[in-house]
């Protein structure tokens, strides 16, 4: 199944197989309606406290988690749900950054970087948004939106974007706001056969906390939701 341009997809479908919400305090749940259960977040902070975010005229969202930049982040830990091999799929995401420095949306990996990696970050407003999927040390995709690193222009602090990444096949796209800013084919495909942990707001790499907030997280497993320039939701649901 895809969706194409100008179409909205339909919420909480069974393809959902992750779904962040935030409850009071530092509660994070899965609420994905495509497998059984629900996951707890962990929650990793060394600076200020998790706070909700409060909405403003014009934000898509009225619920989300504000990042302040500083070792805070969540794991949600040992599942094959996240695991890209033979399947298409597509991540989502409401972003409001209140810097542009780089900054880690999420990563997933298997036992270290360099089994396996897959991640989406914003760079800087030279190369701007980037995505890698790795194995064994060799990249089977790393695009970036401005590859030559010679500038991006639309990022600006305090607006809100939506964020997709859509894997259909080998082929990996990203839009913004439905416009695509990334395409390119992996060479192929690899499994690491294993269970791996999701990081959303940061990773393993220092000094790359998101800056602001982020609303709606979704991972869509099975489907590739936008093959090409799309109209985004225009509020979570």
């Amino acid at each position: 199944m895809i969706i194409g341009a100008g179409q909205q997809f339909p919420r909480n479908n069974s393809h959902c197989v992750f779904q962040l919400q935030n409850g009071s305090g530092t509660t994070f749940t899965d609420t994905g309606a495509g497998r059984a259960g629900n996951r707890s977040g962990d929650v990793h902070s060394t600076g200020t406290a998790w706070t909700e975010h409060v909405q403003t005229t014009g934000e898509p969202f009225t619920s989300c988690i504000s990042y302040d930049g500083t070792d805070d982040y969540l794991t949600f830990g040992t599942s094959a749900d996240f695991n890209p091999y033979n399947s298409n799929y597509t991540w989502e995401f409401f972003w409001k950054p209140v810097n542009l420095q780089e900054q880690m949306f999420f990563a997933y990996y298997y036992l270290d970087i360099n089994t396996y990696f897959n991640y989406l970050s914003f760079k800087d407003t030279n190369a701007g948004i980037i995505t890698q999927n790795k194995f064994n040390g060799i990249d089977y995709a790393f695009f970036k939106e401005n590859a030559a690193e010679t500038g991006v222009t639309g990022y600006n602090i305090n607006q809100c974007y939506h964020i997709a990444m859509v894997k259909n096949g080998l082929n990996w796209k990203v839009f913004r706001d439905g416009k695509q800013i990334i395409t390119g084919d992996s060479t192929e495909e690899k499994n690491h056969n294993g269970n791996g942990t999701l990081y959303i707001g940061s990773s393993w790499a220092p000094n790359k906390f998101v800056y602001g907030a982020i609303a709606n997280i979704r991972f869509h497993k099975g489907i590739a939701l936008w093959t090409r320039n799309f109209t985004p939701p225009n509020r979570a649901s």
